[in-house]
């Protein structure tokens, strides 16, 4: 049988479309609607959107059937949950409205950032040739370097007055870098340190830099000649290159639009405040500005005190402190800027938020709710155990001896064998000593679940000491035998108790749930189309 092809779900919404505008177009006047709890819809978008997260879950591709149905019913009784959820007011709730804030906020940020950033860059073939001829030249340099800086000037100077590079170069030898037989170094310039890099980008062959300091060195180094880099070696990094300019452009975008979002603020920064704050003095000096909540910056309605700037400075006051503000002053100028556009009057934002805001509500009714009611004791435990033990079994192994082989004429030849009574591990052996290593013998121990499922099918009927029939598994055929048969051990309660503990939770978490869902349905107005629903289930039967 074929298994559902997995394109069923991520086309899924243009599929729903048009299975609903042309074939059902007559349940509440409305082509995309499944069904109907207490006059609010469940829609094809709803479908859709549970059946992706479905799919995140488990690969539904490869799995038992869609139960369309079920998902359908899934989505009336979680809509009776809300709304009961609604009628208790817990979307008052202050947490339900803090994560709401921060949803709207977080994916307000993501469109800003695409329309602003993402949609305002792009790399072309031009930029990516441009910077690959750039940073991947071959240089060619010479060195000279000192570990005074009097006489590294001094050399400087004799070079602005025409002194000869190479000559210098000897008396001055270079002991951090190799050069070659030549008396060159060799660099590409992808791989070379930024400073230099800048240095070299710069120069043209003949030309010598300044003075150069580095670490407890000093270098002047002059351009003796570049190479571009071979074009044929550009298709093997291309993908990398874009993508390098890409975060390239989308940093150096992002920081311009920075920029135009502080030029557009009335930023507030109370100096006076700012110059009194001297953290490092000593403890009870910082205590005291740990406690104070006077506003040190204001931008539009967000509000910086000065007790929360002191709990971010470090000790290195004077270097920190821009850092900080800015830092703060960036988060929030996003904020503002990305929450002004308002994303959620949009369709798609407006329903996305609507599902998390009803996610949110089934939790919160299950965790004030549901869960309020589970009584766990020892006892119930105990019965949970008792009652379900075959869930805490080890299954059954089997030890097995098996013959692998390639020809199907010799499976049959030694079965015919075993028949008359021949030695099953004498016969294996002594027919793979004829074949070459055609086949193989193993012996050693599987679950029911590890084995084949043509072994797995006939392994129940053998006793210690039978062996199979002639098995066909995959371009092989096998012969087994069955050694000895371990039964399943039943796991002690003591050592399962935190898991028996967990799943005795689940399980009446559950039970509650539906109890709770059946007895909203019945005052509850539930319409199901189920014609459409039935006719759409077929889409997804395995043919």
């Amino acid at each position: 049988m074929k298994k559902m092809n997995s394109c069923l779900v991520f086309s899924l919404y243009a599929l729903l479309i048009n299975f609903f505008m042309y074939g059902c177009a007559t349940f509440s006047q409305s082509p995309d609607v499944l069904a109907v709890v207490d006059n609010e819809p469940v829609t094809i978008k709803d479908l859709s959107y549970s059946l992706e997260v479905a799919h995140r879950k488990q690969d539904l591709a490869y799995g038992s059937e869609m139960n369309i149905p079920s998902y359908v019913q899934k989505l009336v009784d979680d809509k009776l949950v809300v709304h009961e959820a609604r009628r208790m007011q817990l979307d008052q709730n202050q947490a339900v409205q803090q994560k709401m804030d921060a949803y709207l906020l977080r994916e307000s940020v993501v469109r800003l950032h695409d329309e602003e950033i993402l949609q305002k860059i792009s790399v072309s073939d031009d930029d990516v040739v441009s910077f690959y001829n750039k940073r991947y030249q071959q240089f060619y340099v010479d060195f000279i370097e000192s570990d005074s800086e009097e006489k590294i000037n001094d050399v400087l100077e004799q070079l602005k007055n025409g002194a000869d590079f190479q000559k210098l170069s000897k008396d001055y030898p270079v002991s951090s870098y190799t050069k070659n037989s030549e008396g060159r170094v060799e660099l590409k310039g992808h791989s070379i340190e930024t400073q230099l890099q800048e240095i070299l980008f710069g120069l043209s062959p003949g030309e010598n830099s300044d003075v150069i300091p580095k670490i407890d060195k000093y270098f002047i180094v002059q351009l003796i000649d570049r190479q571009d880099p071979p074009i044929e070696n550009l298709e093997k990094i291309r993908g990398q290159l874009k993508k390098y300019l890409k975060k390239q452009k989308e940093a150096e975008r992002s920081k311009e639009y920075l920029a135009e979002l502080h030029e557009q603020s009335d930023v507030n920064i109370d100096r006076d405040i700012l110059e009194e704050i001297r953290l490092d003095i000593e403890k009870g000096e910082r205590e005291k500005w740990l406690e104070d909540d006077r506003p040190l910056v204001t931008v539009y309605d967000a509000v910086l005190p000065v007790r929360v700037f002191a709990e971010k400075v470090t000790e290195d006051f004077d270097k920190s402190k821009d850092t900080i503000i800015n830092g703060w002053l960036d988060m929030h100028l996003v904020d503002h800027a990305a929450l002004n556009r308002h994303y959620e009057k949009e369709t798609v934002l407006s329903e996305q938020i609507g599902r998390y805001e009803d996610q949110l509500l089934k939790n919160m009714y299950i965790n004030k709710i549901v869960l309020p009611q589970i009584k766990v004791s020892e006892e119930l435990l105990r019965q949970y155990y008792d009652e379900n033990k075959e869930h805490y079994t080890d299954p059954p192994r089997f030890k097995i001896e098996q013959l692998v082989l390639k020809a199907e004429e010799e499976a049959r030849e030694i079965f015919n064998s075993l028949k008359e009574g021949g030695d099953f591990t004498w016969l294996a052996q002594n027919m793979i000593e004829k074949s070459s290593g055609s086949k193989e013998v193993a012996s050693e121990w599987f679950t029911k679940g590890s084995l084949d499922p043509a072994v797995g099918e006939i392994i129940d009927t053998l006793e210690p000491g039978d062996f199979s029939p002639v098995l066909k598994v995959l371009d092989r055929f096998k012969i087994i035998r069955l050694l000895e048969k371990a039964e399943g051990k039943t796991k002690g309660f003591n050592k399962i108790r935190d898991i028996l503990v967990r799943h005795y939770i689940e399980n009446q978490r559950e039970k509650i749930y539906r109890e709770t869902v059946d007895k909203l349905k019945e005052y509850a107005d539930v319409k199901v189309n189920e014609k459409a629903v039935e006719e759409f289930g077929k889409l997804f039967q395995k043919k």
